[in-house]
């Protein structure tokens, strides 16, 4: 949105101000490239310059290093070469360093200085100093040699550092050589600043130069905006100062517009003499491109014809005045007759609604009272099914007790036999007891205790004997028993199987007379509804036959404003002929028919009326104006 908002405002700018912003960007954009890449490449030059200087000076702070000994290692805490040359506090190295390269040398045991011409604030050699940390990963820890900006003590240098070895190649310190980065940046802040004051002079220069082409572009090109907006609100007749002899393109634009504004005086001329009435104006285009010259021509064309018609046209308006009011006359006759023949029909329609409704009443009783007897029909025929349900459960109850009955005969005969069985041992326990007896009487007096046990049981065995005999002839009475309820049930199974036919006639007859009952339930509701649709059509037709009636005394009154209608018309016809009597018409023939047929196209062609239809729909509309009904070709 925001990048929308700035392109907006930039285009409602003027042209002289676009034409001396985009000189403007076309020098500075360019001019502050290229500033920035020398101010860069300088920079760059000089720190690589820089850079290659310490790394040479390293170089020869490294000769005569080694030059006071080979062999480097830390002796009772000091570094000393070839265990004699004691480098803790000796500014020799150092001291020769700098006279020989200029700028300043360090030498470091671990990554503090021992010995070194750097100064501190008070001016006392910055011995006891460590050095900055990434020279200290660099060097001692990773073990290569550094060169690059770094800080050193209290300022920023640039600088070269390599690492000191033992005789076991063990890093035990570094070598420093080292210039001051200030004078470098120095050399470039001003090479930076006269580059900024060059683009800024050339930047002054571009905008003059600019405002110069835009002025001499914006004024003829405001000079026309002016006009043009001029004719824009109408003033067509002003009089326009235009740089018309110069002979580039704003020159052939300034007399373009010059014959444009020609052009459009000459048509607001012509259009105020057609809107004085003037309709012998012939308004003829300036060429086949002309599109509004064609238009107006057809325009008037086309006025100059719809007068002449229009003439016509008032003429026959009068005499189809006379001939409206007398069919008017005719249909006021007419409209009478038919409102008492549908006041009388209306009464009829009354009558028959009212029989229609009683009708709709009648059904509706019998429709009602056919749904009850369907009603009662089907509870019958419910009732009819639930007792041939409980029948159906007495039968199998029935059966059920046939069938225990005869398990309970089966049940005694079981119980006979075994009666049998123990009257059999009865018998011979009392010939047992009888032998007992027998042999305790021959064994005197040894066998009198056997002899009772013998008594006891003959007497224990006719005991037995006796009531076995009872038990066969109860058993015998269960038997008898048992056969009458096995005849008393199949009876009843009989009984019941009869009953069910019975009740399934009966079912059969109610489920015949409910289908009658309903089919008679719903021929009654076809015939309530049937009865009220056509009550319902009765009303349809009562609410038509007073909408026709209303219709008809409307038809009545419309009558009355038609016959005023046409007395209106035939007044108004008379004022138009006044109008029209004012306007000037041309002749037929001559100079007003020497563009006849005249049709633009996109590409400035003239091509001839397609087929006479404008004519014919004239003609048509003529017809119309007089009354006469168009033919069916029409």
């Amino acid at each position: 949105m925001a990048k929308m908002k700035s392109r907006t405002s930039f285009v409602q700018f003027g042209l002289q101000q676009r034409q001396m912003a985009w000189m403007t960007m076309a020098v500075t954009i360019p001019l502050v490239i290229l500033a920035a890449i020398a101010v860069r490449t300088v920079e760059q030059d000089m720190m690589d310059q820089a850079e290659q200087k310490v790394a040479s000076d390293l170089n020869v702070a490294s000769f005569l290093f080694y030059g006071k000994g080979t062999r480097v290692e830390i002796l009772d805490g000091k570094m000393a070469l070839d265990s004699s040359y004691v480098v803790n506090g000796n500014p020799e190295i150092v001291d020769a360093v700098a006279r020989l390269v200029g700028g300043n040398a360090t030498v470091f045991q671990g990554d503090t200085r021992i010995s070194t011409t750097l100064k501190r604030e008070d001016g006392g050699r910055a011995i006891g100093t460590r050095a900055a940390e990434n020279v200290v990963d660099t060097v001692l820890r990773q073990e290569h040699r550094y060169v690059g900006r770094a800080w050193v003590v209290n300022d920023w240098y640039i600088t070269a550092y390599d690492p000191i070895r033992d005789p076991s190649g063990k890093v035990i310190g570094m070598l420093f050589v080292g210039t001051l980065e200030r004078p470098f940046v120095e050399v470039a802040d001003a090479f930076r600043n006269r580059t900024l004051l060059v683009g800024g002079l050339g930047l002054l220069l571009a905008l003059f130069i600019g405002w110069i082409s835009a002025r001499s572009l914006s004024r003829p090109v405001q000079a026309m905006t002016a006009a043009a907006k001029a004719i824009a609100e109408g003033e067509v007749g002003q009089t326009m100062e235009l740089d018309e002899g110069r002979g580039d393109e704003l020159g052939d634009m300034a007399r373009a517009f010059r014959r444009m504004v020609t052009y459009v005086q000459e048509k607001a001329a012509a259009a105020e003499r057609i809107a004085a009435r003037d309709l012998t104006e012939q308004a003829e285009p300036s060429s086949d491109h002309d599109v509004l010259g064609v238009a107006f021509y057809h325009m008037v064309a086309g006025l100059r014809d719809l007068t002449i018609e229009l003439q016509a046209a008032a003429e026959s308006i009068s005499s189809a005045a006379n001939e409206i009011m007398t069919a008017v006359s005719q249909l006021a006759s007419g409209a009478t007759e038919q409102a008492a023949a549908v006041t009388q029909t209306t009464a009829t329609v009354d009558e028959v609604g009212a029989s229609a409704k009683q009708a709709v009443e009648m059904a509706m009783v019998v429709s009602e009272a056919a749904q009850q007897a369907s009603r009662a029909a089907s509870e019958g025929v419910v009732a009819v099914r639930d007792a041939t349900q409980g029948m159906a459960d007495i039968r199998q109850k029935a059966q059920s007790i046939a069938v225990n009955i005869l398990a309970l005969s089966e049940q005694s005969q079981r119980i006979g036999e075994i009666i049998a069985t123990v009257n059999d041992l009865a018998d011979q326990s009392n010939l047992l007891a009888l032998n007992a007896a027998i042999e305790a009487s021959r064994a005197g007096e040894h066998g009198k205790g056997f002899a009772v046990v013998a008594s006891e049981i003959r007497s224990l065995a006719e005991q037995s004997k006796a009531a076995t005999a009872q038990v066969r002839t109860i058993l015998s009475d269960i038997q008898r028993a048992t056969n009458a309820a096995v005849m008393a049930t199949e009876q009843g199974t009989k009984g019941v199987d009869s009953g069910m036919q019975l009740i399934d006639r009966a079912g059969r007859t109610i489920d015949e007379l409910a289908e009658l009952v309903r089919q008679a339930s719903q021929s009654a509701a076809q015939i309530a509804a049937s009865v009220r649709q056509h009550s319902v059509g009765m009303q349809q037709i009562t609410a038509a036959m007073v909408n026709i009636d209303q219709a008809a005394t409307e038809s009545l009154a419309a009558t009355g404003n038609t016959k005023r209608a046409a007395e209106n018309l035939t007044d108004l016809a008379g004022r138009l002929n006044g109008l029209l009597a004012q306007y000037r018409v041309a002749a037929h023939g001559g100079d007003g028919q020497r563009l006849a047929g005249y049709h633009p196209e996109p590409n400035g062609r003239r091509h001839a009326p397609e087929n006479g239809r404008e004519s014919d729909q004239r003609g048509r509309a003529l017809e119309l104006a007089r009354g006469a009904r168009p033919g069916p070709g029409r």
